[in-house]
């Protein structure tokens, strides 16, 4: 879409609520892995093919499904989570 560069490129609203860095599925692991944790889930959370502003109007039901084939996409998330133990 042309809005940012990269993918680990923050955008200005990320910049502005004050997030330091963007993680793909792979830099997060690594940094898990190297400060000592082991993965023992990975999901993600939520497609996102569309800026905040571009999906505020879609119906309920649009927004509840990109949650369920997040669950079967998860490296293409927009939120990422890992479960961990040490």
């Amino acid at each position: 879409m042309g809005i940012i560069k990269r993918t680990t490129q923050l955008g200005q609203r990320d910049v502005e609520i004050g997030h330091k860095r963007v993680y793909t599925p792979n830099t997060l692991d690594r940094t898990l892995k190297s400060s000592g944790w082991e993965i023992v889930k990975r999901e993600g959370i939520f497609l996102k093919p569309l800026s905040n502003e571009q999906m505020e109007i879609w119906p309920e039901q649009v927004l509840e499904q990109l949650l369920v084939v997040g669950q079967r996409i998860p490296h293409m998330c927009a939120h990422l989570y890992r479960l961990c133990s040490n």
